[in-house]
């Protein structure tokens, strides 16, 4: 078949969405099928920006970059109000060029780009999938509980989204709330392909290196790592945290006046190579989440990509993960949610 992989995301940037679609896009190469990914890139030419990456085996990943804020309803607007307007940019791409994939895949559920793009491929005749990865909560959406956007995310979630012909659903929350719909639909964690292993740190100093990557907020649990890293350090443990994704001047704001007395390494915002570089070199990933339902709606995707890098994750059961992960094997596991555990 010949799949076309959607979405309001940059594919080249090595985000959360652009890793997910990654290993979709590979998941399906391997099956036989082509796959060509339609993603958002600010100032694309009008008829868009081709580009391709080689991938492992003798694949190679196609794809052509739109502005998806250029043109359409409300392109005037300031960005943040357009955001809730997108779709009709890569709708018009597809009816432009009559273009007639077997199959539409769409990442994520934004209202108005799936109702746009739903309306091309049904003159198209062409099916869609949603890829669900998420069911956000409203306090965390621009504008709160009460904006618009949360509001437009209530309507996809309840309505909107049931409407696609079938969904891939990252989590097994998600996968039951299709069901009861009627869908059809396919349960897909994130995937990796394996990796290289590189050394370990450790074998070299010693010390228990563990690494934190990402940007704190509601969704991490990042008060538990600090607090949990401190008393086993002050304990004795030689320990080594490394944090990807946070500056040094982050760091201090994050962690206070109080003295720290393990070593820890700030590397901010690194390139994806890099930051896979720094994983696999710690004995230990920390994957820490509160249990607030959009983790366990969603699935951490920073896990399956630290055990596909060789290196086994510290965390707590939110999410999927009591189904994925096996203690002593390749994970230990937080029977409570605090820094004593």
């Amino acid at each position: 078949m010949n799949i076309l992989i959607l979405g309001h995301f940059t594919y080249r940037d090595h985000s959360a969405a652009s890793l997910r679609v990654s290993g979709m896009a590979a998941a399906f190469n391997a099956a036989g099928h082509n796959v060509r990914v339609i993603d958002h890139l600010d100032g694309a030419p009008a008829d868009g920006e081709e580009w391709e990456i080689p991938t492992k085996g003798r694949h190679r990943l196609e794809g052509v970059s739109l502005d998806q804020y250029a043109e359409g309803i409300f392109s005037r607007a300031p960005r943040g109000f357009r955001g809730l307007f997108l779709g009709d940019v890569v709708a018009g791409w597809l009816m432009a060029r009559n273009i007639r994939p077997d199959l539409v895949v769409i990442y994520g559920t934004h209202l108005c780009f799936v109702r746009r793009v739903e309306r091309a491929c049904a003159r198209l005749h062409v099916p869609i999938l949603l890829d669900v990865v998420e069911w956000y909560a409203a306090g965390d959406l621009p504008g709160g509980r009460l904006g618009p956007y949360a509001l437009s995310n209530a309507i996809s979630m309840g309505w909107a989204s049931k409407r696609a012909d079938g969904i891939i659903a990252i989590s097994r929350r998600l996968e039951q709330h299709y069901l009861q719909a009627g869908l059809p639909v396919l349960r897909v964690p994130p995937m990796f392909e394996p990796a290289e292993l590189v050394r370990k740190w450790s074998q070299d100093d010693g010390s228990l290196h563990l690494c934190y990557a990402g940007s704190p907020g509601r969704k991490e649990a990042f008060d538990v790592i600090v607090d949990g890293c401190n008393a086993a350090a002050a304990a004795g443990v030689s320990l080594v945290l490394h944090l990807i994704g946070i500056t040094q001047n982050q760091w201090h704001s994050l962690a206070g006046p109080a003295a720290f007395d393990c070593d820890v390494r700030c590397y901010g915002r690194v390139p994806n190579e890099h930051a896979r570089e720094i994983v696999g070199a710690c004995d230990f990933s920390l994957v820490v989440r509160p249990f607030r339902r959009s983790n366990q709606y969603g699935f951490p995707s920073k896990c399956a990509e630290s055990l596909s890098l060789g290196t086994p994750v510290i965390a707590n059961l939110f999410s999927d993960l009591g189904e994925e992960l096996t203690e002593g094997k390749d994970s230990l596991i937080l029977k409570e949610l605090s820094a004593e555990a």
